[in-house]
């Protein structure tokens, strides 16, 4: 995964290609320090924003709450810390699959 230079990106997702950007540089950052994360936060849903943990929760819909009442739209990962690649997921807006 490299920088986004695509304009269309935000066409597509709805998101500036530096917003992307920045997105793609935390999930980097999260898989880079995952086995640290592993060992503070395993089985927790975490908030990452400005490549720091922002948040940790038991439940994917804490960890969501937290981060729609305290960041901007597109400005934070969402992130559950488990071993492996299993859960590297990306959750798009409903309005994406209308």
């Amino acid at each position: 995964m490299g920088k986004v230079n695509d304009n269309s990106i935000q066409d597509q997702f709805g998101v500036s290609p530096e917003t992307w950007g920045r997105l793609v540089d935390e999930f980097k950052s999260y898989r880079d320090r995952q086995p640290e994360y592993l060992q503070k936060f395993e089985g927790k849903y975490l908030i990452l924003n400005g490549l720091c943990v922002a948040g940790a929760f038991s439940t994917y819909q804490e960890a969501f709450d937290f981060a729609a009442s305290n960041f901007e739209p597109n400005t934070y990962l969402l992130q559950k810390c488990t071993k492996g690649e299993q859960e590297f997921t990306i959750n798009l807006p409903a309005k994406f699959f209308a």
